[in-house]
């Protein structure tokens, strides 16, 4: 899994390359950690590239969702592909966050 991080103003977009899956979910996290400790109120994770997501990769964005949502920030998830967002929809967690396009979280925030 290879991971890097774009800062603007008041937002980061973390680009995920990679599976996010049980062998990788914990370096994502620790990644994340330094980012959401941050004065960043909304964070964006950059899907285009990720070839598979699984349970253990879900269970760690909700984590990161939580955490957000405690300390007054938003998570989006950024242009998903059609078989990651199928995997989203069928597990209802498309209902919890913001599935949307690079582009318009940007124009969103700011």
């Amino acid at each position: 899994m290879k991971l890097e991080k774009v800062i603007y103003e008041n937002l980061v977009i973390v680009g995920l390359e990679g599976y996010l899956d049980m062998g990788t979910f914990r370096e994502f996290e620790l990644y994340i950690q330094d980012i959401v400790s941050e004065s960043i109120l909304n964070v964006g994770i950059d899907l285009s590239k990720c070839r598979a997501i699984d349970s253990s990769g879900m269970g760690c964005i909700l984590r990161l969702m939580n955490n957000l949502k405690g300390k007054n920030k938003k998570l989006s998830l950024l242009d998903v592909p059609s078989n990651i967002k199928g995997i989203l929809k069928i597990s209802q967690i498309d209902k919890y966050l913001k599935i949307i396009s690079t582009s318009e979280f940007k124009a969103e925030n700011s």
